[in-house]
């Protein structure tokens, strides 16, 4: 399914699932309140048909709960799957049915960015069901460095939810290089934060001085609507 979309119509945000070579892409868009039942139901009746998703990949319609001054976007589509089959996706022609769903959908969207990238490292990627992602999007200077001291953090302090690192390759904006995507399974988990031992709070506080200069671009936080695969 999606080829590059034509008349700006830069489908969503980040979306960022599972293993090294799996691949996302992401459009953002601003819907107007009035409009969000109308774009979930163009989404709808065009992804739920059979053979409108290409085979290996899933797409999800989020919409934002919480970001900061400046993030326009109220809703994201994600694309993510396997390299290959996100290839497939890309590569392959569109039919009429296609271009009447862009055509519908451009009607009621103002598309803010579109990215695309991919997972470096992923823990309890088979299990994606938690609802809400809460992401933070950074301006990595030593990318080894961040991403070697990241890892031997995590496997030493394994989550127990959803967590993601990965890269931005294209649509970059702000210095944006990586993410960090942490999935919660309701609004109590994503405020409450993790309750982490004395040694893991020591040890995160020694990667985090260790990691290089980082800085922060952006953080949000977003709930699934519906996916499609």
């Amino acid at each position: 399914m999606i080829k590059k979309i034509k008349l700006s119509i830069l489908f969503l945000s980040i979306s960022f699932y599972s293993l090294a070579q799996n691949a996302w892409s992401v459009y953002e868009w601003k819907v107007q309140p009035q409009d969000v039942s109308t774009v979930f139901n163009i989404c709808n009746d065009y992804l739920s048909q059979q053979g409108n998703v290409t085979e290996g990949t899933t797409v999800a319609l989020y919409e934002v709960m919480f970001a900061g001054d400046g993030f326009e976007a109220t809703h994201t589509l994600n694309i993510y799957g396997d390299m290959e089959s996100m290839n497939r996706a890309y590569s392959n022609e569109q039919d009429s049915d296609w271009f009447l769903f862009i055509e519908k959908l451009n009607q009621f969207i103002d598309p803010v960015a579109s990215l695309a990238g991919r997972a470096l490292k992923a823990y309890n990627e088979d299990d994606d069901s938690d609802p809400i992602h809460q992401l933070w999007i950074m301006n990595v200077s030593e990318s080894d460095k961040f991403v070697d001291g990241w890892t031997n953090f995590r496997d030493k302090y394994p989550p127990n939810n959803f967590i993601e690192l990965g890269t931005i390759v294209s649509g970059r904006e702000d210095g944006m290089t990586h993410y960090i995507l942490s999935a919660q399974k309701d609004f109590k988990d994503l405020v409450d934060g993790s309750n982490w031992s004395d040694a893991e709070s020591v040890a995160w506080g020694k990667f985090r001085k260790e990691r290089g200069q980082t800085e922060m671009v952006r953080s949000f936080a977003r709930r699934l609507i519906k996916k499609w695969n």
